[in-house]
């Protein structure tokens, strides 16, 4: 893969996104917080959900593509934990102990045991084990903490990803031990996820269903990237696809393709090449954003969504790029074995 490429930008700019969509629906009533794009197109996809895809998408091209390089299951599971758990047992310690107390209006905060409960996010499937509020699995809760906010008690409603992303991990790892993450059989794996998905019940409306199909979607133009070329007239009949696919409703599934395809078609440019040497930030403001942005609320809430964004997005850049270069740099020299510990990890995978 050319190591000159646009992935560090464009995770930058998904992770904006996601603040952008958050700073409406923390801001506004319920029936009335999605950002333009999602009442643009009936609530078929906001600026947030295809940041969204965006992560998902470059996940399963890259993921696939670290597998094939190196198809060891110890590397493998080593490299995907080092990039996400450091800078997520950080945050959740920080939330709990430093954050939390700050902003709770309980007094009973270090009494509770919920209080504690919270620090199994860390394992991103926490059991339901209380009557707190959670999210796919994770707690989203804490005693006290942001009850007056216009989404109360939602700690950080931007880690529930997370799990869907390492299941993503797994299933691929699963395949490549099974032989079988392969052209043909991955194709049919993101045609079958496509297809369930459309049956809309209770159980293919699942994350599962929505998330594994972006990130199939990145793989299959991994595996069949000596077939598929990337030209700005296919790109931009993939720009008119969409277009159509608004007024039928199928928005959605149609981003799962075209979506895909011009998600890669952007970061293979090198126009933004540059752009890492800064470091990643990218997962740093995707985890602390939403966090951070209910700090902002509940410290001013009379703000409106695009002031709360613009306050909220310098201060979640910083504390990006300090996670980066103080806790995940750092953590993923580890990838390596000890005898190459000293070399430079590889940010991408």
């Amino acid at each position: 893969m050319n190591r000159k490429n646009n992935f560090d930008f464009l995770r930058f700019i998904a992770a904006i996104s996601v603040i952008f969509t958050h700073a409406f629906q923390l801001t506004l009533p319920e029936n009335k917080n999605g950002d333009f794009l999602w009442i643009f197109t009936g609530g078929q996809l906001s600026i947030g959900g295809i940041a969204v895809g965006i992560f998902f998408v470059m996940s399963g091209y890259l993921i696939t593509s670290s597998w094939q390089s190196k198809p060891d299951i110890r590397s493998y599971l080593r490299a995907r934990s080092l990039r996400i758990f450091p800078g997520l047992i950080v945050l959740i310690f920080l939330t709990v102990f430093i954050i939390g107390p700050l902003f709770s209006k309980s007094d009973t905060y270090w009494q509770n045991s919920d209080t504690y409960r919270y620090l199994g996010n860390i394992t991103l499937n926490l059991p339901k084990m209380s009557s707190t509020i959670t999210h796919d699995g994770i707690q989203q809760s804490l005693p006290g903490v942001f009850e007056n906010n216009s989404l109360p008690y939602y700690t950080n409603g931007s880690l529930w990803t997370l799990h869907y992303e390492f299941f993503a991990y797994l299933f691929i790892m699963v395949l490549g031990i099974f032989k079988l993450l392969e052209k043909r059989f991955v194709l049919f794996a993101l045609g079958f996820f496509v297809v369930a998905h459309l049956t809309n019940n209770h159980i293919t409306n699942s994350s599962y269903f929505v998330l594994i199909r972006y990130f199939l979607a990145g793989s299959v133009l991994w595996l069949w990237k000596k077939y598929i070329t990337y030209t700005w007239k296919l790109c931009l009949l993939a720009i008119i696809f969409l277009i159509l696919a608004e007024p039928l409703h199928l928005l959605d599934t149609a981003f799962v393709f075209f979506g895909a395809y011009l998600t890669i078609f952007f970061a293979q440019g090198n126009r933004f090449a540059n752009f890492g040497k800064l470091g990643d930030a990218s997962y740093g403001i995707y985890i602390w954003g939403f966090l951070i942005q209910q700090c902002v609320r509940a410290t001013l809430p009379t703000l409106l969504p695009l002031e709360n964004f613009f306050i909220s997005l310098p201060i979640a850049i910083i504390v990006g790029y300090i996670s980066w270069h103080t806790i995940e740099k750092n953590a993923l020299k580890f990838k390596h074995n000890r005898k190459s510990i000293t070399s430079t990890p590889n940010k991408s995978i």
